[in-house]
């Protein structure tokens, strides 16, 4: 299965790794830090969706995250789309 991470997230988290190890007098490895960076930049991006889950609540069939009323054989909340469950 493949794994997403926020790039902007990875990308700040490297710099401050970079930065520390500059700190401590490893310019060779914050420099090769910053240029794994740069790359991190160029690599494509996926279009993909954050996975939001939810649960029918039995007695009322309704989303637990929005609060939307569903079907009995839906397994994907038609308001925000959170995969259910059943609680």
């Amino acid at each position: 299965m493949s794994k997403y991470i926020d790039a902007e997230i990875a990308e700040n988290s490297l710099r401050q790794y970079a930065e520390q190890k500059h700190a401590n007098g490893e310019i060779e490895l914050a420099n090769g830090i910053l240029k794994a960076v740069c790359k991190l930049r160029t690599l494509p991006s996926a279009d993909v969706k954050e996975v939001v889950r939810g649960n029918k609540v039995a007695m009322d069939w309704v989303c637990s995250e929005c609060e939307s009323y569903i079907a009995d054989d839906d397994s994907v909340c038609p308001s925000c789309g959170a995969e259910m469950g059943v609680e």
